[in-house]
């Protein structure tokens, strides 16, 4: 189920595995019958607490996720949506 979740950020929010596998329980929030996930720019990273995003790799490539090409159409269809500015400042994408 956490490599599904995984998948959904990164092809949904094109973020990058580097900060998902860096999430903890900390930047889940359930409030009001609603769970809030929150992906600043700076979560916490405990190198010994968490996967490696190759390891991630490899793990959505067993379930079917060919991450680099979809997190392409992810940021496309932000972009689209969303002024260049606020992409850059929500995604780190420069």
């Amino acid at each position: 189920m956490s490599d599904k979740a995984a998948g959904l950020l990164a092809l949904l929010f094109a973020q990058n595995l580097s900060r998902v596998v860096a999430l903890t329980t900390e930047h889940v929030e359930v409030a009001r019958g609603a769970v809030l996930l929150r992906l600043g720019q700076v979560p916490g990273r405990f190198p010994t607490q968490h996967l490696s995003s190759s390891q991630l790799v490899r793990r959505l490539h067993a379930l079917g996720i060919r991450l680099r090409m979809a997190r392409n159409t992810a940021l496309v269809e932000l972009a689209s949506e969303l002024p260049a500015v606020m992409v850059s400042r929500l995604l780190g994408v420069h």
